[in-house]
């Protein structure tokens, strides 16, 4: 295949590795070297990191191209997936921009800046609750409704604010047999205990059923947690959830 036919196909891919290209060569590394070599000298391709290339259309070669972040994310690493408020974005529920983009990975691995983004890793180890869609040439793994509010809430810095994942999951249509299974998987006393304020607050309008309520409250601990670690200080104790919340939670919640 030659190089044109080979840009092409990398044009639909917007974001590859160099061992994408072993289809087109037979599995030649050296020619897949000098197809690098011959695009990188062309202004078709650019580098991303070691391996990681994305693709540049011949009318945009002058002012370059910014990667669909969520392709990007997805070559990454191996067995990654997109989540908090990432997945929130993907979703459609996300209340605001956000220039960060949260990747789920087994291992740990140091954040980096690329272009307009920064890229940021969470280890998890815990695969439940991941669904894909095909952006382009990739298929992108991100975790569902379910898991992202439970990912978000367990770390709301993740999620941008309070405020904002309030304002995100108001009217979002969760299902609360999913997110029973889903506590009992993470079982943490202190994702009950904020899963259970937040549907204390949120009830009408996502349709919290009661059982689940009644289930969940059998869950509280003696310990108290706070539902915005960055809040404290100017936090109330709420008695029935054993959590303490914002002074101001009353304020927010007209805002949503």
């Amino acid at each position: 295949m030659g190089y044109l036919e080979v840009y092409k196909n990398l044009l639909e891919k917007e974001v590859f590795r160099v061992r994408e290209l072993y289809e087109y060569t037979n599995n030649n590394k050296q020619v897949a070297s000098n197809m690098i070599q011959f695009l990188l000298k062309k202004n078709l391709i650019k580098r991303i990191g070691r391996g990681l290339y994305y693709s540049i259309p011949l009318e945009m070669r002058e002012h370059d191209r910014e990667p669909n972040p969520y392709i990007l994310s997805s070559k990454l690493s191996k067995k990654c997936f997109l989540s908090h408020y990432t997945a929130l974005e993907i979703h459609g529920f996300a209340q605001t921009a956000s220039t960060i983009i949260y990747i789920s990975v087994p291992l740990q691995k140091p954040a980096f800046i690329f272009k307009s983004y920064k890229y940021k890793f969470i280890k998890n180890a815990q695969s439940f609750g991941i669904i894909n869609k095909k952006m382009t040439d990739t298929i992108v793994y991100y975790t569902d409704i379910e898991r992202t509010f439970i990912d978000c809430l367990n770390t709301l810095k993740y999620c941008i604010s309070l405020e904002v994942f309030l304002k995100s999951f108001e009217n979002v249509k969760l299902n609360f047999n999913t997110i029973e299974k889903y506590l009992n998987r993470v079982n943490k006393k202190s994702l009950y205990q904020k899963a259970g304020y937040i549907f204390t607050l949120l009830k009408k309008d996502v349709g919290v059923p009661e059982a689940l309520l009644k289930k969940m409250k059998k869950k509280v601990s003696k310990k108290t947690y706070y539902l915005e670690t960055k809040m404290k200080g100017a936090n109330k104790k709420d008695a029935e959830w054993n959590v303490m919340v914002p002074k101001n939670i009353e304020e927010l919640m007209r805002v949503v």
